[in-house]
């Protein structure tokens, strides 16, 4: 079987890469709905990903390279070359209570017609549980926002969580709890998700 996106990689990839791009164009061919792609900075995490979206922009399909911060979604689109845009930015309206000095993020419809493919970057900084202690309020935690925006859209719509869970958790965790996104049995437990994971171990020096 000829597997398109490899390539679209501007180097020749080590054997775990080009599992690694394999694993996530069947992925994308399949009826599962996530993709988690953990691994440590330097391990080729960005550059596939950036085949990805090219890959996808080749089949008609809409890639969503999204950040959990707004320095986490600029390198992303500055790496990928194209477009970035943070999680809260993606599906959340801000409305601001003058009174209570605080802004209530209201969860936007997901109304695109197409098929989208969220590429969800640094996902160990995303947080499955709800804070209303800061001066942005929302109903419900971000992860599950962000897997109902997604469902809410085309039936065909993907999530694929790329981020490193050597990483710290997102605030508010204890530093020895692992990040939800990053947890494919929290996902298909808490969310009724269909999907996997898989791991890239081999750091490579940027030359190479």
């Amino acid at each position: 079987m000829l597997f398109r996106s490899l390539s679209f990689l501007p180097f020749a990839p080590t054997t775990e890469q080009a599992h690694a791009l394999r694993s996530i164009e069947a992925f994308l061919n399949s009826n599962d709905h996530f993709l988690i792609v953990r691994g440590a900075a330097g391990t080729g995490k960005t550059s596939i990903m950036s085949a990805v979206t090219q890959y996808l922009t080749e089949k008609s399909i809409v890639p969503v390279p999204l950040g959990p911060t707004g320095r986490a979604a600029k390198n992303l689109g500055r790496k990928m070359g194209l477009p970035a845009r943070t999680m809260h930015s993606c599906f959340y309206t801000p409305q601001t209570d003058v009174e209570e000095a605080t802004v209530r993020l209201i969860r936007r419809a997901n109304d695109c017609p197409t098929q989208q493919v969220f590429i969800a970057d640094e996902s160990s900084m995303v947080s499955d549980r709800l804070d209303a202690s800061g001066d942005f309020i929302a109903n419900n935690p971000l992860l599950a926002d962000f897997v109902d925006f997604v469902r809410q859209g085309h039936a065909q719509n993907k999530i694929i969580f790329v981020g490193d869970a050597c990483q710290l958790p997102p605030v508010g965790y204890e530093s020895r709890e692992a990040s939800p996104a990053l947890m494919a049995e929290h996902l298909r437990q808490q969310y009724g998700l269909r999907g996997d994971s898989i791991e890239l171990t081999q750091v490579m020096r940027q030359g190479e």
